[in-house]
């Protein structure tokens, strides 16, 4: 142990402007005092230790400053406290981090070690070599305490001890942490010079870095020679904290293309966006499209949010490059979009799976260094890719955004005409509600848009009122803009409304009310998958992501009736706990009349533990069966009670009966295998699109508030 308790005075004028974890190198000729009285000292900016994994600084503050000497590093840190001081002078060295203290991480040369020192306000020195406390330095610490005003504490650690090497020019990797035990009702805080992804102060990934250092040969300091330069440090991205999450890459594209650059046979241009200017990608050879350089670490809740428009393209395909790994990486299911239209979209990275293997999800230890959108492998040099809104973020975004301002309604002879200003978001705006109320009428929701403006073509002469919030891409709502009076000249024009919309209005205010019901009990953003062998199989997970962009938990039990999913579910509920679960059951059950009665009150069941649990249900008709039939009688007659139990019971449903059937029986074999009972591939995509097309309806109630 080596201790020294010495008296000097730090200047306590507040901390200068300085970019926390970057720094560029202080020298001395001569060796320095411990005391802080050589110029040298003065002349150097502060070095402010702020919050962990993020800006912004605690209270009481700290700072530091090092300095290069001929044989040694010097490092002092300076810490306010005005109240008692927790720790020892005669504590063990080994846990010196358990009281007030100052951690100095140090590492030379990337292809080396990195070293810890550490001191309490007493001066204890502790030093390892990463984390072996056996190995023992030369180093000396010299500390101050300043009664109810401060403490301090300088480290002087010989190069000879810490693997230098002679040269200019270099980078080293440092960090200064700093543990402020708690004490009363102050919970602990822990400081860094480097804004770090965690509390984990052994990340050398996350050191900060000081440049420009010049490190001359001494015999009793530093006297190694590197055969081979030594590149600068691995350092990653470390993004900008905003709302709570940390984004890495934001890109808008109004000043062009950006960091993004063409991939394979691609041509990419400034071009029409969501708002203004977009990325258009023309992918004419396989396998074609753009990538963006990246330096992120970790793949721990790391998200990709953008949108989407296409010609001839029916996916938005990403690869993200591991370079630990050597591998790529992508999605389970690659998102689907729709042509010429804007799809908003957003990527769980830490769920994406190593393109050589077909199971399992990739790492948290990840080096992610490109990422790529690209087109699939036909070669057509007429498929278009357009992006806008290209966000790479981390964390759950639970912050909403602003409000929308400036609405504008003028009348035409086509409709109302809406535009407002772009709301603001931290991550970024995933779309639009519209809500339209008729002379002194309740608002009613009329429309979802991804771009600030709608044409109401559905409007009849006479007085309106409007008005307009924003949703991000994790269903955060912006507050309602100022409503907005106009009169429409015009008649409604006749649309077409769907059964999907129609069936909405049965069950939208109860699916709300359920809803409601979970709100910060259920996960936010999962969806299961809960069924027989159907439910079971491998590719049906990722079409129903492909369609819906949720995180999917998949429980699918062969030859399992729906008697079985009455007595699972309460199961499947403690252990999931969904925002929504998908249910289909029935392909087992008799579908003689009789048996039909039986399965609809196990199907009940079913719907309202969910409810109870507050999960939203979706049900979903049974696939047509065999190959003999061409209505497939029984399993119509089933989906009939199924149907007319879910209007009873107010519950959406996925028709993948009839988006099957509307193929026509002789192109059943397309979606059902030669067994007459289980899917083809095609099926599960069909399958998938119609959980997709349900949702997508259910999202339209769940996106309103009064």
């Amino acid at each position: 142990m080596k201790f020294i308790l010495f008296l000097f005075i730090f200047n306590g004028s507040l901390l200068c402007a300085q970019k926390r974890g970057e720094l560029k190198a202080a020298h001395s000729n001569k060796a320095l005092a411990l005391d802080l009285s050589d110029a040298a000292w003065r002349a150097i900016p502060k070095m402010p230790l702020g919050k962990i994994t993020e800006e912004g600084q605690h209270e009481p503050k700290a700072w530091a400053k090092i300095i290069f000497g001929p044989k040694h590093i010097y490092v002092a840190v300076f810490c306010f406290e005005s109240g008692k001081i927790i720790g020892k002078a005669d504590t063990t060295s080994n846990t010196v981090w358990k009281e007030d203290s100052i951690e100095l991480f140090l590492r030379p040369d990337p292809d080396k070690a990195y070293y810890q020192f550490s001191s309490n306000a007493y001066g204890v020195l502790y030093d390892a070599k990463t984390k072996d406390g056996s190995w023992k330095s030369k180093a000396v610490v010299k500390a101050k305490i300043d009664k109810d005003k401060s403490w301090s504490v300088v480290f002087k650690v010989p190069y000879k001890d810490i693997n230098c090497y002679v040269g200019k020019n270099q980078n080293w990797s440092v960090n200064i942490n700093r543990n402020r035990q708690k004490r009363q009702n102050i919970k602990l805080l822990e400081y860094s010079w480097a804004i770090m992804k965690s509390n984990n102060f052994h990340s050398p990934m996350d050191f900060g870095m000081i440049s420009g250092i010049t490190i001359k040969a001494h015999k009793d300091g530093a006297t190694r020679i590197r055969k081979v330069s030594v590149a600068a440090p691995k350092l990653y991205d470390k993004g900008t904290i905003v709302g709570g999450v940390t984004v890495y890459h934001k890109e808008f594209f109004e000043k062009g293309p950006g960091k993004w650059k063409m991939s394979g046979d691609a041509v990419i241009t400034q071009d029409k966006g969501v708002v203004g200017k977009g990325l258009k990608v023309q992918c004419k050879g396989k396998w074609s499209g753009t990538q963006l350089p990246l330096a992120i670490d970790g793949s721990k809740d790391l998200k990709l949010a953008f949108h989407a428009y296409s010609k001839g393209m029916s996916a938005a395909s990403v690869n993200i490059f591991d370079s630990i790994k050597k591998d790529n990486t992508s999605s389970y299911g690659p998102r689907n979009i729709t042509e010429n239209k804007w799809t908003p979209i957003l990527y769980h990275i830490e769920r994406f799976h190593y393109n050589s293997v077909t199971k399992g999800y990739i790492a948290n230890n990840t080096s992610f260094k490109g990422l790529r959108f690209f087109s699939e492998s036909k070669q057509d040099p007429g498929r278009f890719l357009y992006l806008d809104n290209v966000v790479i973020y981390r964390g759950t975004d639970r912050a909403a955004p602003t409000q929308v301002t400036e609405l504008k309604a003028r009348a035409t002879q086509k409709g109302i005409a809406l535009t407002w200003d772009p709301a603001k978001d931290n991550v970024a705006i995933q779309l639009y509600v519209v809500s339209r109320a008729e002379g002194k009428g309740e608002f009613v929701k009329v429309t979802e848009t991804v771009s600030p403006r709608f044409l109401d073509q559905s409007v009849n002469p006479g007085p309106y009122r409007y008005r307009v919030f924003a949703v991000d891409f994790e269903e955060n709502f912006g507050t309602w803009s100022k409503s907005i009076n106009v009169s429409s000249r015009s008649k409604a024009l006749k649309r077409r409304v769907n059964s999907a919309e129609k069936n909405r209005g049965i069950y939208a205010k109860h699916v709300k009310q359920i809803h409601n019901r979970g709100k910060g009990k259920v996960k936010k953003g999962w969806l299961t998958l809960f069924g027989d062998s159907l439910t079971g199989a491998t590719s049906y997970p990722n079409e129903t992501l492909a369609a819906t962009g949720m995180k999917i938990q998949a429980f699918g039990y062969p030859s399992m009736k729906t008697s079985f999913g009455k007595n699972k579910i309460t199961e499947i509920l403690k252990t999931n706990n969904p925002e929504i679960i998908c249910v289909l059951y029935g392909t087992n059950n008799s579908k003689k009349d009789k048996a039909l009665a039986p399965a609809m009150a196990d199907m009940s069941a079913i719907i309202k533990a969910c409810e109870a649990n507050g999960t939203v249900v979706i049900i979903a008709t049974i696939p047509p069966r065999g190959f003999q039939d061409p209505k497939s009688t029984g399993e119509n007659n089933f989906n009939d009670k199924l149907k007319e139990l879910a209007t009873r019971l107010k519950v959406p449903v996925a028709d993948i009966f009839e988006d099957i059937q509307t193929f026509g029986p002789d192109q059943r074999g397309k979606f059902i295998s030669k067994d007459g009972v289980h899917w083809t591939a095609t099926g599960m995509d069909i399958a998938g699109r119609s959980w997709g097309k349900a949702l997508r309806q259910v999202r339209f109630v769940l996106r309103d508030q009064p």
